[in-house]
């Protein structure tokens, strides 16, 4: 640490709030256990920061968590000397401040992924999430690359699918199953029916949690559906988790944070008792101590890089193939 590092919040910290925090000082205390490091952590309410904000020490690094804190500090201090980090943990990145750097996990576009850029442009594919955001963010990002989608491939998962029966419909098996039980009933004798998948369809793009990877892919191979590209996006793979096997997604590919795909020991036995989504944010704290002080850091969520003054972030890549996981920084 070259500063003292400030942490500015709001009187009442959230849960993803407090779960940050316990990642950056899980470093904090990590990193001064083997150095002789004099830098301190400060924690300060936004309303107390407010009323001392016109002595700005320049020698701060401020970390703000959250929007709503950011805009009182804005509308009341002046941020222009400090060294300034907003960490949106709610939703998309507001910054646009030349004197502040702003990182959001739920803003991050991992798109430009050549694999992905090859599976896109080729418009044959079904992406598929649990999270309408994500959806409506891969839209966006089709429609401001000029890039041609169908919008009915953009299909939302519920996790209360029966995913054998999800994946049926998804890829037309349903549909013509029910084609030929019409022609049955019409000839009044029974037909082989041999199914196949749409023409149209060569790739699917999974944004999904790990358990949903689980499932997704064996009900894949139940529908005979074993010719397809298969991408998934970051949080896909937990191997802290004690029921993952590489083995439920063979023959797939896709990005993910290095901290899930590789169980480190780093100290904290909590950790691998938290969601994958928990880990992702603990591992955002942990990884601020090293990106305020270095943009272009290497850490549990992969390599952050600075644009434009918005931090972002991109993950290793990664297939699954006889039960190995090849792993691509």
């Amino acid at each position: 640490m070259r500063n003292n590092v400030e942490i500015i919040h709001s009187l009442k910290l959230n849960e993803e709030e407090t779960t940050f925090i316990k990642g950056f000082l899980a470093n904090y205390y990590l990193s001064n256990k083997y150095s002789r490091n004099t830098k301190k952590v400060f924690f300060t309410t936004v309303s107390e920061k407010i009323k001392i904000c016109k002595s700005n020490n320049i020698n701060s690094t401020y970390i703000i968590l959250n929007k709503t804190v950011y805009k009182q500090l804005q509308a009341n201090c002046n941020l222009q000397k400090s060294n300034t980090y907003l960490v949106n943990l709610d939703g998309a990145n507001i910054s646009n401040s030349k004197s502040v750097k702003s990182i959001s996990i739920k803003d991050q576009l991992f798109f430009d992924d050549a694999n992905i850029l090859e599976i896109i442009k080729q418009n044959k594919f079904v992406y598929v999430s649990s999270k309408i955001e994500e959806i409506e963010k891969f839209h966006n990002f089709a429609k401001q690359n000029n890039f041609l989608i169908n919008n009915n491939n953009l299909i939302l998962l519920k996790e209360n699918n029966d995913f054998e029966i999800f994946i049926a419909e998804v890829f037309g098996k349903q549909d013509s199953l029910r084609r030929n039980r019409n022609v049955e009933k019409i000839l009044n004798q029974d037909l082989k029916f041999i199914s196949r998948k749409r023409n149209d369809i060569e790739a699917i793009i999974l944004s999904v949690n790990s358990e949903s990877s689980k499932r997704l892919l064996p009900a894949l191979k139940f529908n005979l559906l074993l010719n397809l590209k298969i991408f998934n996006m970051p949080n896909h793979y937990d191997s802290w988790n004690n029921t993952s096997s590489p083995a439920d997604l063979n023959f797939s590919k896709g990005l993910e944070f290095p901290i899930l795909v590789n169980k480190i020991n780093f100290g904290d036995k909590e950790f691998s008792s938290l969601s994958s989504n928990q880990k992702v944010v603990y591992s955002l704290g942990f990884d601020m101590l090293g990106v305020v002080n270095d943009q272009n850091y290497f850490g549990f969520l992969g390599q952050y890089y600075l644009k434009n003054n918005k931090i972002n972030l991109k993950p290793i890549s990664l297939s699954f193939f006889e039960e190995k996981i090849l792993q691509s920084f």
